[in-house]
């Protein structure tokens, strides 16, 4: 049987994928949620070093307006889900942009089979996340927001609790990027 590269990079890819943490605060629900700049952090990089695109294009039929997330392979194999645009609002572009960050980021998380870091449910089940090191890309915006921020990496260490030996983790950098933009706004 012939190597599939397309399904290959993509079970390797999903070995790398980790849950997503919510790092998104909703104040009129006093809930937590995974933004989509997460999600896609948590994600991009990876199936990009698989040799996988990325899009997210916005398409309309006669049944309504959907969000259709793509993996688009090297080799032009591609896998494709389409979700709904359901907004609250009709006519407030407001509520357009929510609906579409909302199918966006559920969309891509249903795609990859992507979960939300659940931290009191990993602790009851004693599970731990496989953790990698964080990526270049997410190195480079904790160094941009530290500049912007004048947050030092003593302050960092302080919040995820690491020495200075311990390695960035993906979530770990997700966390304190999360952090240091709501210091930001």
């Amino acid at each position: 049987m012939e190597d599939n590269n397309y399904i290959t990079d993509l079970l390797n890819a999903q070995k790398e994928i980790e849950g997503v943490g919510k790092d998104g605060k909703n104040p009129f629900f006093k809930s937590d949620y995974t933004t989509l700049n997460s999600t896609i952090l948590a994600c991009k990089e990876i199936l990009n070093n698989h040799n996988f695109v990325l899009l997210q294009p916005i398409e309309s039929d006669e049944n309504g307006v959907y969000v259709c997330t793509t993996l688009l392979h090297s080799s032009g194999e591609k896998v494709t889900s389409k979700m709904r645009i359901e907004q609250a609002k009709i006519n407030d572009p407001q509520a357009q942009g929510s609906a579409i960050t909302y199918a966006r980021r559920y969309s891509l998380k249903s795609l990859l089979t992507m979960s939300d870091g659940d931290d009191d449910g990993e602790k009851a089940m004693a599970r731990q996340f496989v953790s990698s090191v964080a990526t270049e890309a997410q190195r480079d915006v904790i160094t941009n927001l530290m500049r912007e921020t004048k947050v030092t990496i003593e302050e960092i260490r302080g919040k995820l609790k690491i020495t200075e030996k311990d390695k960035l983790t993906k979530k770990q950098a997700i966390e304190v990027i999360a952090w240091m933009k709501g210091m930001a706004e």
